[in-house]
């Protein structure tokens, strides 16, 4: 009996937020400047439904920041006399005279400036931003809400870098400094979730909410805290809310598909993963569910093509590999399911199923003695696993 390699059903991804420079200021005269000379399109979401346009020339004030899936800048605009809200327009358009606190006018040049940039710079990798950020933090030259964004960014990489008693020091706090920042509960309420500490997860995300109804990434968290809670359905709602604010929202589309599996509403899920590989065509994690998700059903033809895909993505990751291992396995070609496990065996050699399953097939072969070396080293890596046990009892070999 081969084992399955699948991702688990209910485990969800979650995402900490970074925050960029306009969240640590407040630019409060900005005009619109399209290039092209057209008007401006005001939008429901970053990159979504058209709902008005302005025209060139026109004062605003930002109110909030953020970005795409392709990484593109979008800002939320208010009236620039009363700061009622507009929508969302793209950020390379709207051109703000205010400056970063802290810094001269002129001195955009100095030490000072450039930490900050880093701090807030999407394209700074992990270690600058936590450098950058860390100057700005220990520097004492910023407070309040600039003080709370560059907590929120380092906590943001001390959660990446796994390393939860500093992250939630930072994001403790960044809430001190600044208590109506949702990023800050938001990336806390990931640790909490990592640490197992559903409640106070729960707690940390519905704060967020209620400081941001527009800020789609604790709906996408929460539904992690309700899966672990069982409560399938209210996952469903919090990742379909965050997909209606951010129809782009790859992670919640993903997740969402995760959901409908489980559910074993296998068509929706379909929908969901195929609507997250057209936002994100190279990205192989949703391949490697839509793959599960064709092999619960026995479309093995479709899996093998998704499992290929993974390896075309990330030959040096063994998940592609065991899984279409499987698949030729269910297929009855053993010997194609055995050069996939053996690729993954040496990718990965500490997994107990990428042994066992080889092992059934080098059973099936009449490998006797490949099979008997193979479920010996499973049981040495998962003691107790019974479809190893099985296989050496049909050979009357003791474990």
């Amino acid at each position: 009996m081969v084992t399955n390699p699948s991702l688990p059903a209910l485990l969800l991804l979650t995402l900490s937020f970074w925050a960029g420079a306009a969240d640590a200021l407040a630019q409060t005269h900005c005009l619109v400047r399209d290039p092209t000379g057209t008007p401006l399109n005001v939008r429901t979401t970053p990159n979504g439904k058209i709902v008005g346009t302005l025209p060139n020339g026109a004062q605003v004030t930002v109110l909030d920041r953020g970005s795409n899936r392709k990484g593109q800048s979008w800002v939320y605009v208010g009236r620039y006399e009363d700061k009622v809200p507009i929508g969302w327009v793209y950020g390379q358009f709207v051109a703000c005279d205010q400056h970063i606190p802290s810094v001269r006018a002129g001195s955009t040049n100095s030490t000072a400036y450039q930490k900050l940039q880093i701090c807030f710079d999407p394209n700074s990798s992990l270690a600058e931003r936590e450098v950058g950020c860390s100057e700005v933090i220990e520097s004492g030259r910023e407070s309040g809400h600039t003080l709370a964004v560059a907590l929120c960014n380092r906590g943001h990489v001390l959660i990446e870098k796994r390393d939860y008693e500093q992250a939630i020091a930072d994001l403790n706090r960044a809430i001190l400094v600044d208590p109506t920042y949702a990023c800050s509960y938001n990336n806390r309420g990931r640790v909490f979730g990592f640490r197992g500490d559903y409640d106070r997860a729960l707690a940390d995300y519905n704060q967020a909410i209620r400081l941001d109804q527009k800020f789609a990434l604790p709906y996408n968290n929460r539904a992690d805290v309700w899966l672990h809670k069982g409560d399938v359905d209210r996952a469903i709602d919090d990742l379909s809310m965050a997909i209606r604010l951010d129809p782009t929202f790859v992670l919640a589309y993903a997740n969402r598909c995760r959901a409908w599996s489980a559910k074993r509403n296998f068509a929706r899920a379909m929908e969901d993963c195929d609507r997250a590989i057209g936002l994100a065509p190279n990205n192989p994690n949703t391949y490697l569910l839509r793959g599960s998700i064709f092999r619960d059903v026995r479309k093995y033809d479709d899996a093998l093509a998704d499992y290929s895909t993974v390896i075309r993505l990330t030959p040096n990751d063994a998940n592609g590999w065991r899984n279409r291992g499987l698949i030729w396995l269910l297929k009855y070609e053993d010997d194609r399911g055995i050069a996939d496990y053996d690729q993954a065996i040496r990718l990965d050699p500490t997994d107990a199923d990428s042994y066992n399953n080889r092992g059934h097939a080098h059973l099936s072969k009449g490998h006797q003695q490949e099979a008997i070396a193979d479920f010996r080293k499973a049981l040495e890596l998962e003691p107790g696993l019974s479809s190893s046990l099985d296989g050496l009892k049909h050979l009357g070999v003791t474990p």
